[in-house]
């Protein structure tokens, strides 16, 4: 099964859905937790050491595994049994199509390396989804203005696509509004 949960900065979405996973978990001894952030700031560090903290605080037992880019490469150390969630495919997205832009690596321009991220996405996700009985990734709905700007254009296009593509696969689509969870497919 596959739940996609998206919404706005600080809308709830995490915690709903390790509150989700753990309430699916009755029978499973571990809930898997694919982290994507990466330590950029000093917020950043602030919100990692945030989530840790609430899934140390639950009853239930979290494997994390700390990987920005190359999910697919977790699919292996799953199995059918397991619950899976992927907090953040926002972090992801970011992580894989501007890999090396701090040394001066613009291949994010290339319309081939933006498929190239998409289809890696898409691989990723439904190697992980083969591999687990519950799937849960969550991801943030960024900007609803007009953009201007290059960078953000090309980001927010390759977001959109690959929103749009989960939304199709999901069993389950929630929109997290001031914390709460709206069905927007499934139940």
């Amino acid at each position: 099964m596959l739940v996609f949960v998206t919404g706005g900065v600080r809308s709830g979405k995490s915690s709903w859905a390790e509150k989700y996973v753990i309430e699916k978990s009755q029978y499973v001894k571990t809930i898997h937790y694919i982290a994507t952030a990466k330590k950029t700031d000093e917020e950043m560090e602030k919100r990692i050491e945030s989530h840790k903290l609430r899934r140390e605080k639950s009853f239930a037992k979290w494997e994390t595994w700390e990987r920005s880019s190359n999910i697919e490469w977790l699919a292996d150390h799953f199995s059918e049994t397991d619950i899976v969630l992927l907090d953040c495919l926002t972090n992801l997205i970011n992580n894989e199509l501007f890999i090396g832009v701090e040394e001066g690596d613009n291949r994010w321009k290339d319309p081939n390396h933006q498929q190239f991220v998409y289809e890696k996405i898409q691989h990723g996700i439904e190697q992980i989804e083969k591999k687990s009985s519950l799937f849960v990734i969550v991801s943030n709905e960024v900007v609803y203005d007009v953009i201007h700007d290059e960078v953000l254009l090309f980001y927010m296009k390759l977001l959109g696509k690959c929103h749009q593509w989960i939304v199709k696969k999901s069993d389950i689509a929630v929109r997290m509004e001031f914390g709460l969870p709206l069905f927007m497919k499934g139940t």
